[in-house]
């Protein structure tokens, strides 16, 4: 088990874990001072899609999603992931724990478009980079039990 949160120059961000309480019916969540109670179904899958997200000041945001028979919870920086990641299965195992990091993606694009009233075809190239979200550092993935089955290195960028 790797623990990323003493790794220098890291993008790491402590996210606070949840914790469960398993049900045959149901599951509850509680993150920092708020509980979630989630409907399952007769499959073991949860009867609605949840999405909770708490914003902070500095643009960043935590989220939690639960939809099917997964538990998602990671950090957002501008609509992308960035910092701690980890999913569960819907009885609260662990099932993958990492990080994700911003990126800029360079971008060519050209557009055509025809001009309404001379019919001439105009032709622009756009060119730049573009925030992407990428996996970073070591990503963890364990099995339905809650062992460590393998660990993929993503690198640094």
């Amino acid at each position: 088990m790797h623990d990323f949160s003493n790794r220098p120059n890291s993008v790491y961000e402590k996210v606070k874990p949840l914790n469960f309480k398993y049900k045959s019916d149901s599951i509850s969540i509680n993150y920092k001072s708020t509980q979630f109670d989630l409907e399952l179904d007769e499959s073991n899958k949860f009867k609605f899609k949840f999405e909770f997200v708490i914003y902070r000041e500095n643009g960043t945001s935590t989220t939690i999603i639960a939809n099917n028979k997964t538990i998602e919870h990671f950090d957002i920086k501008n609509s992308l992931k960035n910092g701690g990641y980890t999913k569960y299965n819907c009885d609260g195992t662990l099932m993958v724990k990492g990080i994700y990091g911003i990126v800029e993606k360079f971008f060519d694009d050209t557009i055509s478009t025809i001009d309404s009233e001379t019919y001439e075809e105009k032709i622009e190239i756009r060119k730049g980079l573009i925030p992407i979200e990428k996996k970073k550092g070591v990503l963890s993935y364990y099995t339905s039990d809650g062992v460590l089955e393998k660990e993929k290195d993503f690198g640094d960028f």
